[in-house]
C-alpha cells in the first residue's frame, strides 16, 4: 500500500511540473501605413480602395463591413490561410482604409487566428500564430504584400 502511495505521489509531482503553462510573447500585427497618391483626389482613391478591397477579399467570409464615401472610410474583414506543418492556421484581420485627397491610411488590427481542419472547420485550441514565430512571419509577409497591392493600385494610372 505504501508503494502505491509513493508511486502516486511521484506521478502527481511529475504531472504537476509537466503541466505548467508557458506564455510566449509575440509582436503585435497591428499596424498603420500612410500611402501617398500625388494628384489623385479623394473620390478616385475611394473607388480604387473599394475595388481593390473587393479583389483581395476573395474568401466567402471576408467582406466589406462598412463603407462611407462621404467620410472616406472602408472597413472590412480579411481572411487568409497559412499552411503549417500538419495543418492550417486561418487568420482574420480587420482592415480599415481611410482616404482623403492624395493620401490613404491603411490600418490592420484585431488579428485573430485559429487552427482549421481539412474541412475548413475551426478546431479548438490555442492559435499557433501566438507561439510559432514562423506563422507570425508568414502572416506579416502576407500583410506586407497586401499593403503593397493597395499601394500599387492607388498609384496606378486608370485613364483609357
Amino acid at each position: 500500500m505504501k508503494k502505491i502511495y509513493k508511486i502516486l505521489s511521484i506521478l502527481f509531482l511529475f504531472c504537476t511540473f509537466a503541466c505548467t503553462t508557458v506564455t510566449v510573447e509575440h509582436k503585435s500585427l497591428t499596424r498603420q501605413q500612410i500611402i501617398e497618391a500625388p494628384n489623385v483626389n479623394k473620390d478616385d482613391l475611394f473607388v480604387k480602395a473599394n475595388t481593390t478591397a473587393v479583389d483581395v477579399f476573395n474568401n466567402a467570409d471576408a467582406v466589406i463591413q462598412y463603407s462611407d464615401k462621404e467620410a472616406g472610410i472602408i472597413k472590412g474583414k480579411f481572411i487568409t490561410d497559412i499552411a503549417v506543418y500538419g495543418g492550417t492556421t486561418r487568420a482574420e484581420v480587420t482592415i480599415t482604409i481611410e482616404v482623403k485627397d492624395e493620401k490613404v491610411r491603411l490600418s490592420f488590427s484585431d488579428v485573430d487566428a485559429w487552427y482549421v481542419n481539412i474541412y475548413g472547420q475551426k478546431v479548438p485550441g490555442e492559435p499557433n500564430l501566438k507561439h510559432q514565430s514562423s506563422n507570425y512571419k508568414k502572416l506579416s509577409a502576407i500583410l506586407d504584400a497586401l499593403a503593397n497591392r493597395f499601394t500599387e493600385k492607388f498609384n496606378e494610372d486608370t485613364s483609357w
